[in-house]
């Protein structure tokens, strides 16, 4: 069976829709060309961008539904950086709508676990700079957030990720504004588009971009 009468074929289609409508912002068309390709085909990628879509809809129940799904997915694909992506977007989910940051944090640990003894990829850069974000606003702890942002920082231009570069490099003046190193911090910030320092990760980009195909 194939073209459109493949149920397959018809998933992947709806799959590609709903990537090309996150990209430009349609999130209400992005989240019905994924809820099409989920009814079709489990798939985890199907079920990331859904919650990705409601993320941006501030639907909490089908945010966590979808995430949680893509995750329990991706494990079963063996794929720890699919899995590892989606456990980050749930951190800043549970931040963003419940602000729970001890259970965020939880959902970190999980993708730092799963991302150990894998080369340098997006997801470490993602990583490192939300858990710059939570020792700033789960622990106060400053020198490890500054570790972390400079960590991110570096992938951000290893791996040529321009929107984590200008992000962390924000970061970083935060963190040495409220060390006390304010001119130093101010010095950098001066060097950048006005974007504060983002609590709510609505203020980033999506969290955890997928990567490239």
């Amino acid at each position: 069976m194939t073209g459109d009468n493949d149920p397959s074929s018809s998933a992947s289609k709806h799959l590609q829709a709903g990537e090309e409508a996150l990209k430009r912002g349609d999130w209400a068309g992005a989240r019905a060309a994924f809820e099409q390709a989920t009814a079709l085909r489990e798939d985890a990628a199907a079920f990331e961008g859904l919650g990705r879509a409601a993320y941006w809809l501030d639907d909490l129940q089908a945010t966590f539904g979808a995430s949680e799904r893509a995750y329990q997915l991706y494990r079963a694909a063996a794929d720890p950086i699919g899995a590892a992506r989606i456990a980050t977007q749930l951190a800043m989910a549970y931040v963003d709508f419940q602000e729970e940051f001890a259970i965020g944090n939880g959902w970190l640990q999980r993708a730092a676990s799963l991302l150990e003894g894998i080369d340098p990829c997006r997801e470490h850069g993602w990583l490192a700079f939300y858990q710059a974000m939570f020792a700033v606003e789960l622990d106060n702890d400053l020198a490890a957030a500054l570790v972390y942002a400079e960590r991110a920082h570096a992938l951000a231009l290893q791996i040529g990720l321009f929107d984590l570069q200008m992000l962390t490099e924000a970061g970083m003046g935060y963190i040495q504004v409220r060390q006390g190193m304010v001119r130093e911090g101010i010095q950098r910030l001066a060097k950048l588009p006005p974007r504060p320092w983002p609590v709510k990760s609505r203020t980033s980009p999506p969290p955890a971009p997928p990567a490239a195909s």
